[in-house]
């Protein structure tokens, strides 16, 4: 049973995961080119660690990530449901609760997942509390600019057919609010990407044909139960073909991802001056660089 406060259904998103699992190999694209990006950011820490927390719902491809990287000693799973690949080196608990041992792991490693968490200040204030000093988090989780077409042709189709619109948009997470979450809780040295990947469809319904086979269709408490109805999702189509076809017929859509670093404190971490300390004051270094500009 959700909390009535909450944002997200996690038993509908479970659901949602468990239709998509049978044939998500025809629908991984987007999380395999995402897995190899956060790879690549992994093997650039330049550091090997001893054990390693991962969480994505698709194992076999979390696996793949660690595996290239090939800088972990030894991979726990986390999931909130069994499945048939279920081995020891696997933590069974709810998706917002870590039963990990206070500093007991050198590095987490979240994959596509925290975008559907109710409670991310406690899921990473729990991440920390499990690292090691020193210890790294690495993530990547949708943004809000995340098939931003389909959401603006959704809404538009309902209000010209309904005359109202049904809940269809996650309060995903931005750069800043993240930065500063990460900073509050008490990580050092956060650093924050964005990377903006564009895919064309042959039309709307591939593309929700394909979110569904992602096993990320909306999953909001406040969703409407009903199945949207046929003229609103023809028209949603139209209206996308008219705004964001492309010259060979076909639509874009567009994926956010946000990709994140911070580390657990440790005392040989860079640290920021006391304030105060500078010998040279910002008043000067500008009328220096301004009386250089002038010359």
């Amino acid at each position: 049973m959700e909390k009535s406060d909450s944002i997200f259904d996690q038993n509908a998103l479970f659901q949602h995961r468990k239709r998509a699992k049978k044939e998500f190999k025809l629908h991984d694209f987007m999380i395999q080119e995402v897995a190899g990006r956060l790879s690549e950011r992994l093997e650039e820490t330049n550091r090997n660690f001893d054990t390693a927390i991962g969480i994505c719902w698709q194992n076999r491809i979390l696996r793949e990530i660690c595996h290239r990287a090939n800088n972990i000693d030894k991979l726990i799973i986390y999931n909130n449901c069994k499945t048939k690949n279920s081995d020891k080196n696997q933590i069974i608990a709810e998706p917002e609760l870590f039963p990990i041992a206070p500093k007991s792991i050198d590095l987490f490693v979240s994959l596509l997942e925290w975008h559907w968490i109710n409670d991310l200040p406690g899921v990473l204030s729990q991440s920390l509390s499990a690292l090691k000093s020193d210890g790294l988090i690495l993530g990547a989780m949708f943004g809000g600019n995340t098939l931003t077409e389909l959401r603006t042709v959704l809404i538009e189709a309902e209000m010209i057919t309904k005359g109202g619109v049904t809940p269809r948009i996650p309060p995903f997470v931005d750069v800043e609010t993240l930065g500063n979450l990460l900073l509050r809780i008490g990580f050092t040295l956060p650093v924050i990407d964005i990377d903006t990947i564009n895919v064309t469809y042959p039309n709307a319904f591939k593309l929700m044909h394909e979110i569904r086979g992602m096993g990320e269709t909306n999953c909001l408490t406040k969703r409407s139960k009903k199945f949207t109805r046929r003229d609103i999702l023809y028209r949603a189509a139209e209206l996308y073909n008219d705004k964001y076809g492309t010259s060979d017929g076909r639509i874009n859509a567009t994926f956010q991802v946000i990709f994140f670093t911070a580390w657990a404190p440790h005392h040989s971490q860079p640290k920021p001056k006391k304030r105060g300390s500078g010998k040279y004051s910002l008043e000067s270094a500008i009328n220096n660089f301004e009386g250089i500009k002038n010359k």
